[in-house]
């Protein structure tokens, strides 16, 4: 009886044990950006910003940013996650290249950057776009194309002060391209 007794009260304390707390780093905007192909021009559909190639610019502080801590690449660039793209976490935008005469519409999701990983890398000192030309050539059509950059991150730590020992893929910025407005 004393041993069945005792299971029970093993049980029942085992069953209050607290699993470590898992926390997120902060994560922050980078302060510049510029447009790394000749003659990309990107401008906002509600005239908040006017980008083109050449210049280098400070991100706005009230941009919409994706924030979400799900956001890693691969979510991020899938299918599933452009069905979550819209007006309060990307800018609907317009976007006239080199290599054709009219213009591109598009959804331009730019991420902050996870504060342990700020600095570490060219992406994570600040944003460079690109749009090459076989990407534009893939959004004809009314189909949509999918430029992105991406970093890899150690993204937690557990409230014992032990560090994640996974790396996450992360995108600092993602453009949806199309021929068609999105």
């Amino acid at each position: 009886m004393k041993k069945i007794m005792f299971l029970l009260i093993g049980i029942s304390l085992f069953g209050c044990a607290v699993a470590p707390k898992y926390n997120f780093y902060d994560k922050v905007p980078n302060k510049t950006l510029a447009l790394g192909t000749k003659g990309l021009v990107i401008e906002a559909t509600d005239g908040s910003f006017k980008w083109e190639y050449g210049k280098e610019y400070e991100v706005p502080t009230d941009y919409p940013f994706f924030n979400w801590y799900t956001s890693s690449a691969s979510l991020a660039l899938s299918t599933n996650g452009f069905d979550k793209v819209n007006e309060t976490n990307a800018k609907k935008v317009i976007v006239n290249t080199p290599y054709r005469d009219e213009p591109m519409y598009g959804y331009l999701q730019i991420s902050k950057i996870i504060t342990e990983c700020k600095d570490k890398s060219p992406e994570t000192r600040s944003y460079y776009i690109q749009v090459p030309e076989n990407y534009v050539n893939a959004a004809e059509g009314g189909k949509v194309s999918v430029m992105y950059e991406s970093y890899r991150c150690i993204s937690g730590y557990y409230s014992n002060g032990n560090k994640g020992t996974t790396k996450h893929g992360y995108s600092s910025w993602v453009l949806w391209l199309s021929d068609r407005p999105l």
